[in-house]
């Protein structure tokens, strides 16, 4: 066996049973990466799941059999494979704004929304308004957390604009530059107005430089904002989201 080869089985070998992977997290998918993949689905070591992941399976001695992917183990291997981002109560349910478990795990991704299914579960994804990139992914959740906020019923407007100032507050100056400039670019101009409020009011992450972009951009008064999230902005007033 090649060096090569040995060290790609030897590396699978060490995942624990029940692991999800794809080639990425191999490190490499050339072709005696491939064939030692190959080789060891033949020899039942390995089972091919769609969409380039793989299951190291988990014998359960009860139940006689293989154990299916845990939906988990698959939505991960997904986040490290491909450029896409919890979405939808996935992503809620991920920052503690609702209690409720999802019944079908959410994702944005790039390309056209469609549903897939993974082993016995199905993965929904959502074409994002925003192109998501390896570096930009905490950007594009903080976009995206703007236009949801008001939409999960299951928890208080005011914790949601908490959980998202949390996260901007995360973001260091020059991301947040990154932030407002893909918001001025390419997002409407009321969660414009909304992402300019809340970084007035954790001004320590946001120079008068920055939000001067976003001011340039919201020229008219925004008479109402649809999640009624206004009155728990201190600066509200400050950018046109009250009259």
């Amino acid at each position: 066996m090649k060096a090569e080869s040995f060290h790609i089985k030897t590396k699978i070998e060490s995942f624990g049973e029940g692991h999800v992977f794809s080639y990425q997290d191999l490190g490499q998918s050339d072709e005696s990466t491939r064939k030692m993949v190959s080789r060891m689905i033949g020899e039942n070591k390995l089972v091919s799941l769609r969409n380039g992941l793989f299951l190291k399976p988990r014998y359960n001695k009860f139940l006689k059999k293989n154990l299916s992917a845990d939906q988990t183990e698959i939505m991960n291997a997904l986040l490290r494979k491909e450029d896409i981002l919890p979405a939808d109560h996935t992503l809620f349910y991920q920052l503690n704004l609702t209690p409720q478990v999802p019944m079908r795990q959410a994702f944005l991704i790039n390309s056209e929304s469609r549903e897939i299914k993974i082993a016995d579960d199905l993965f929904y994804f959502i074409k994002s308004p925003f192109l998501i990139n390896r570096k930009n992914k905490k950007i594009v959740t903080i976009l995206y957390c703007l236009r949801n906020i008001g939409k999960i019923f299951e928890s208080k407007i005011e914790d949601q604009i908490l959980k998202t100032k949390s996260l901007i507050f995360n973001l260091n100056k020059s991301q947040v530059k990154q932030l407002v400039n893909l918001s001025v670019s390419k997002d409407k101009v009321v969660y414009s107005a909304l992402l300019g409020a809340l970084l007035c009011e954790i001004p320590e992450k946001c120079p008068e430089t920055v939000t001067s972009l976003l001011r340039d951009k919201i020229k008219t008064k925004i008479s109402k904002l649809n999640f009624n999230a206004k009155k728990y902005l201190i600066h509200a007033s400050d950018w046109g989201l009250i009259e």
